[in-house]
């Protein structure tokens, strides 16, 4: 019942988290003329993405604070493996299909696109969050720490995903 309960809360944060990147992403580029409208749709990719990923987050972050021992190492498996790996195509793949209604296709062709800019993004971001994080939040929260980290992170995904200011 105990890992239930903290699972769905990590669903609920994820989603959440996802939402408000989302969010922030179109406020901006309704700001600055580059979208001309709140895209309900997109919003709801991004949010179920972030819902869905948080599942198997709740484990690997599990599993990564039992079997990896030093900030270094944590911080080089979240972004030399990750979020390359994981990360960068599942998100773009999932914002492809269910923000855009891209065929499989399609999807892999702007996963092609964006992939060596959101991984540099990605490194930028998480490679400094990682050693905070990994050093100086409790285990327990480190899945909501993360996020919290993600709302940015999510924010300049959302951008690349949607093409906002291109």
């Amino acid at each position: 019942m105990q890992r239930s309960l903290v699972i769905a809360t990590d669903v609920a944060i994820g989603g959440g988290i996802c939402l408000i990147g989302d969010a922030a992403a179109q406020r901006y580029a309704l700001s600055t003329g580059d979208a001309a409208a709140f895209d309900a749709t997109r919003c709801g990719a991004m949010t179920s993405y972030g819902a869905v990923a948080a599942v198997p987050y709740h484990f690997y972050y599990g599993w990564l604070n039992a079997s990896v021992t030093t900030v270094l190492r944590k911080t080089a498996v979240e972004c030399l493996l990750v979020v390359p790996l994981f990360e960068v195509p599942a998100l773009t793949l999932w914002t492809a299909r269910f923000g855009l209604g891209e065929d499989a296709e399609r999807a892999v062709a702007r996963l092609r696109t964006n992939y060596v800019e959101a991984v540099a993004t990605g490194l930028v971001v998480w490679a400094p969050s990682s050693v905070l994080v990994f050093r100086f939040v409790r285990p327990r929260w480190h899945l909501a720490a993360f996020y919290s980290v993600g709302a940015c992170w999510d924010g300049l995904m959302s951008r690349l995903a949607f093409g906002d200011g291109r």
